[in-house]
């Protein structure tokens, strides 16, 4: 393939932590593909010349321009074929080394304007938990947090207002999906490549947060939807949620794990219930809910503030007696912890014999699981995430997966040392009127 050049267009304003992080991350896949980044400075003059190198180059509008602003100014200095906008606030793992070129496979259809990437923190078909049936898949709109777009695609959709219209409220990724597709172009959606969004850092610093009436609030929601209602028409506007041969198989307001969790641990008898990494939520309401970020404070990387009982790492020794419990829950633990086996062995000790442990984790069989999560350090399929159970004295009693097909489920019980030779012999496992993994 040849290698089209290709911008990277960031506007940012006074947003240094996660644009550094940004930038870095960025630089360090550059080497499986060239580009120049353009950061639109939004913020302070002068306070982005530090990120000036040989392949960043920061522009200096003198004011704040916004986001639709920061990218047509970017534009007008770009000469590349394709460009890139992208938040300031994006991360891009070590997986996603290839993503400009994965990207870029897709431009060799002409008609394609526009490919974006999945998420974490999206909306729409890009979002990894919307779960569509392809690899790569039309999609009714693209979110601009990171998307590639042909450049005679916008100069051929280009209106008095700019590439990207200013006048606005938001959503105007909705509306230049919308150009695009009335202009007779096809939007993609690549689930091969994922880039981490940290989401809406700047937009909630500048207008304040949902319950506010700010970013992402109801009264937003509404302003833009009226926006683009009055632009486009009513008909293009409910064309946007249409879903373009996507099936969607995941119910986000519904949390299926955690009511099979509450549903296996009524099954077995128990008094105390311990949840390792329990975060912002309890999957038992009357557990010990343990986690590194003491109670009351903000979670890392998720819009939440912790709910821990006691606080500890569950990379070190859980602070509780040999036998205390009856359950322990680890939802999404296992994948972040570098010593698996010890962190097994910890959930054991503290375990009275014949005791539950009931584990979540990523299923690597069906999602590329590490770079979900930047604090991932592991990926475990079905049979891997078995084998080192057993081993660590566990019996795997069920195994469960969800139509979500992302999360794997194991139910597994202690066993007595005697037990646990034999009982890895075993093939059997319970069956469960879910869907069970092979």
């Amino acid at each position: 393939m040849i290698l089209k050049p290709v911008d990277i267009i960031i506007p940012t304003m006074n947003n240094f932590e996660y644009l550094q992080s940004c930038l870095r991350s960025m630089m360090l896949l550059r080497q499986s593909y060239p580009f120049q980044i353009l950061v639109v400075n939004n913020g302070a003059k002068g306070s982005c010349d530090a990120f000036a190198g040989e392949h960043i180059r920061v522009l200096e509008p003198g004011k704040n321009l916004g986001w639709e602003g920061g990218n047509n100014a970017g534009l007008a200095v770009s000469e590349s074929e394709f460009v890139i906008s992208s938040n300031d606030d994006v991360f891009l793992p070590l997986a996603s080394l290839n993503w400009i070129r994965m990207l870029m496979e897709q431009m060799a259809d002409p008609l394609v304007a526009s490919v974006g990437p999945q998420s974490n923190v999206v909306m729409g078909s890009q979002n990894m938990f919307s779960c569509p049936t392809k690899y790569v898949h039309p999609a009714p709109f693209l979110i601009g947090y990171c998307v590639m777009h042909r450049r005679s695609a916008l100069e051929k959709v280009k209106e008095s207002t700019g590439y990207y219209d200013e006048t606005c409220p938001g959503g105007d990724d909705l509306d230049l999906g919308l150009r695009y597709r009335k202009a007779g172009y096809h939007l993609i959606c690549h689930n091969g490549v994922f880039v981490y969004h940290h989401g809406f850092k700047t937009g909630i610093r500048v207008y304040g947060d949902h319950t506010q009436g700010g970013w992402n609030s109801v009264q937003m929601t509404d302003k833009t939807n009226n926006w683009l209602i009055r632009k486009h028409g009513f008909k293009a506007f409910q064309s946007l949620w249409r879903p373009v041969n996507i099936e969607s198989l995941y119910d986000l307001t519904t949390d299926q794990e955690g009511n099979m969790l509450r549903d296996l641990t009524k099954q077995v008898p128990h008094e105390v219930i311990v949840e390792v990494g329990c975060g912002g939520n309890k999957t038992v309401p009357e557990s010990i809910g343990v986690d590194r970020i003491p109670k009351g404070e903000p979670i890392p990387f998720v819009n939440q503030t912790s709910v821990a009982d006691v606080v500890c790492d569950a990379n070190g020794v859980l602070p509780f007696e040999d036998g205390y419990a009856d359950v322990v829950i680890a939802r999404h633990v296992i994948e972040h912890v570098v010593d698996t086996v010890g962190f097994l062995t910890e959930c054991g000790r503290i375990l009275k014999p014949g005791g539950t442990l009931l584990l979540a984790t990523p299923n690597e069989d069906e999602c590329q699981s590490v770079p979900m999560n930047t604090e991932h350090v592991h990926a475990w399929n079905p049979d891997a995430l078995q084998k080192i159970l057993e081993l660590s004295g566990f019996g795997v009693l069920q195994r469960l997966g969800f139509e979500n097909r992302i999360t794997m489920m194991f139910r597994c019980e202690k066993l007595h040392v005697a037990e646990v030779l034999t009982f890895a012999n075993s093939t059997s496992l319970t069956s469960s009127p879910t869907v069970v993994l092979s």
